[in-house]
């Protein structure tokens, strides 16, 4: 079923629509239950216990893998009133509202915008929402599957890490559906060790890994993963884009990702550009969550240095969960837009699970420790990556690309700083 999903749902004897806007997203329904937005697994199995043991703590992120693993919301009519609860991850956005006794759950806001609502209300991943005629009940999980440490995997040696780290990720590919219907995968590549590492990993699977990088023209990252391409022997696309590409995109990018923010603009420039080179219907894979989870960030060198490894540990952990706000819903909304499909190999409940629950000095060994993502650094090794590109510096997309310094060169051209130009162009462009 895609489209709109209608049901009529009685809370206490009163009925009241609901009406899920949901464009081309798959949605599957049974007696109990509405799934939205299968991705990997088929959960259709899930049944209103779900929401039992999620609010008692009783979901574990090794026994229920293949029902936490994958980008979904999942919707469950009760008596007392429509439950929803997305993915632990936050793959994929999720909005509601009320207006005129119906219940509006949308996965953009413009959606809910154009519907002509009074107030929109944003669904965090791991918390469970219970909606009724006129409000809305959260309630926190007792525990979090992804950040509650295993003492068996904190003491796991770095080898034992290193080998556990990539027995899991080929295990999980093996079992994902979604990869199962393709022989061929794009990667979104910079030539540094997350996308190579995750090139390798999907080549080693058996896919056709076919790389795409973009940028301005001249851009560091077109040099790097021009360059590393040839090393890892794999076909590459390259996108070289212009300022003029640039001015005419910034204002598509700022209606798909409904944001201004300068960082997150040039992020999803760099992104538009590389997802754009996807035929529709076809696999992205981006290396995201080991920058997070493993220490790939200079700022984890400051707080490593200010407040010590117990504190470090906490940002990991914290940087690790809004990831969704940061990353995965902007993303969503980007390969939606095109009618492609996201796939993180890297990043999975179990794999957050098993890396936070490491010791935090294989990630990062001291508060001058410049090269960092020790694990994933070792795994590229492991699988045959040349060590030039598995002890490649960090480089962020918005300056690496020159989607930042596009950003910076069209705002200055109007006499304005770029977060005022931006938020300009949003108050314009984007339903209020």
């Amino acid at each position: 079923m895609k489209g709109t999903v209608c049901l009529t749902h009685k809370v206490n004897g009163k009925g009241f629509d609901v009406k899920c806007k949901l464009r081309d997203v798959e949605v599957f329904r049974d007696a109990n239950n509405i799934i939205v937005g299968k991705r990997y697994y088929d959960i259709t199995s899930i049944s209103s216990s779900f929401i039992d043991r999620l609010c008692k703590g009783k979901l574990d992120v090794y026994v229920d893998e293949k029902l936490l693993d994958g980008a979904f919301i999942h919707i469950v009519p009760n008596k007392d009133g429509i439950y929803i609860f997305r993915d632990p991850i936050g793959l994929i956005p999720c909005y509601i509202a009320h207006k005129l006794g119906k219940l509006y759950i949308a996965l953009t806001k413009k959606d809910l915008i154009l519907i002509g609502v009074d107030s929109i209300y944003r669904l965090d991943p791991w918390h469970i929402y219970r909606v009724d005629l006129s409000n809305i009940t959260v309630f926190t999980p007792i525990g979090h599957p992804i950040i509650d440490i295993d003492p068996a995997i904190a003491r796991f040696n770095f080898e034992e890490a290193v080998t556990t780290f990539l027995n899991l990720i080929s295990e999980r590919i093996k079992n994902i559906d979604l990869l199962k219907k393709h022989n061929k995968v794009y990667v979104s590549y910079s030539g540094g060790v997350d996308s190579s590492l995750t090139a390798k990993i999907l080549q080693e699977a058996g896919y056709e890994v076919i790389l795409i990088s973009a940028g301005l023209e001249k851009s560091r990252d077109l040099y790097y993963a021009s360059r590393a391409s040839k090393k890892m022997g794999l076909d590459i696309i390259l996108s070289e884009k212009k300022l003029s590409d640039a001015h005419r995109d910034v204002e598509k990018v700022i209606a798909i990702i409904e944001d201004f923010n300068p960082l997150n603009v040039s992020l999803s420039l760099a992104q538009y550009w590389v997802f754009g080179e996807v035929p529709r219907g076809n696999i992205i894979s981006l290396g995201q969550g080991a920058d997070e989870i493993y220490g790939g960030y200079s700022r984890y060198l400051e707080v490593y240095k200010m407040t010590g490894e117990k504190a470090l540990k906490l940002e990991i952990i914290k940087k690790t969960l809004f990831s969704y706000f940061i990353n995965f819903e902007r993303e969503w909304k980007l390969s939606d837009h095109y009618k492609i499909i996201n796939f993180y190999p890297l990043l999975s409940p179990k794999l957050v699970s098993f890396g936070l629950s490491l010791p935090t000095r294989y990630s990062i060994e001291a508060s001058d420790d410049k090269i960092r993502k020790h694990v994933i650094r070792k795994a590229a090794l492991k699988l045959g990556i040349e060590k030039e590109l598995a002890y490649a510096p960090k480089r962020s997309l918005q300056y690496s690309s020159g989607s930042m310094e596009a950003v910076r060169k069209i705002s200055k051209k109007t006499g304005l700083k770029p977060h005022e130009y931006l938020f300009k162009l949003y108050n314009n462009i984007v339903p209020h």
